[in-house]
Order: C-alpha cells, then structure tokens, then sequence
C-alpha cells in the first residue's frame, strides 16, 4: 500500500496507523519504541486472537529511503501488522520488545515472555518474513 492508499483507510476507520520514522527526523523513533508505547493495545489484540506479522527487508544505503510502521485494524479486529523496511537489526529488536510485552504480562519473566513468543509462532500467531 503507498502512503495515501494507509491514510484513506485509517480516514474510513479500516485502521489505526502508528508510524515509527526513524531516518527522517532528529529524535529516531523505531518499531519497538512504539509497542512499547502501545504494548496495550498489542496484548489486547492477542488477547482476541490476533496475529502478528513481521516483514520487511534490509536496503543497501544507497537504496531508497523508506520508513517503519505499525498498522492494527480498528475494532481490534483478529490481525495486527507489523511492516517494516530498512534495518537488518529490526526483526531481533521487535522480538525482543514484543517477548518483554509478554514477559510483563507474566510477571516480569523474560524466559515466560520468550516462551510465549515461541508458542504464538508455534500457533501461526507470529509469523515472520523477512530478508536482506
């Protein structure tokens, strides 16, 4: 989807975009700060069923400049997506803030946070492609 297609549907109430820029400003604001900032919203979704998915590939720095997102559906319907671009470094990083949003859950315990990482990929929940 291009920027305008994102915007018409967040406008129409089809979703609720959060964008992370990370190239383009002076405060770099990256995947992981947001769900951290909206762990909430993630734990709910997973909570009805959701689905993570993670994608995204590395460019060469010369390449064209793109940016980082997060897209959940309104209503907290059954799918969250989590697109990205641009980072080698990204899939580990949003892992990692996801497993410790878990980890919270339970009671501050990475290794359960992790653990139920594995068990949602297990599940089809958490479903990652990326590449670079």
């Amino acid at each position: 989807m291009y920027e305008s297609e994102w915007a018409e549907a967040e406008k129409a109430g089809v979703l609720k975009l959060y964008t992370a820029f990370s190239r383009d400003q002076t405060n770099k604001v990256y995947v992981q700060h947001v769900l951290a900032q909206e762990g909430a919203v993630l734990l709910d979704l997973l909570d009805r069923g959701g689905v993570i998915y993670l994608c995204g590939y590395w460019l060469a720095p010369k390449g064209p400049k793109l940016h980082e997102s997060c897209a959940y559906p309104s209503a907290y319907s059954e799918f969250l997506c989590v697109l990205h671009s641009a980072s080698k470094q990204m899939p580990k990083d949003v892992k990692a803030a996801i497993a410790t949003l878990l980890a919270q859950r339970l009671g501050d315990d990475q290794a359960a946070g992790e653990a139920a990482l594995a068990e949602l990929t297990k599940q089809g929940r958490f479903q990652e492609e990326c590449w670079g």
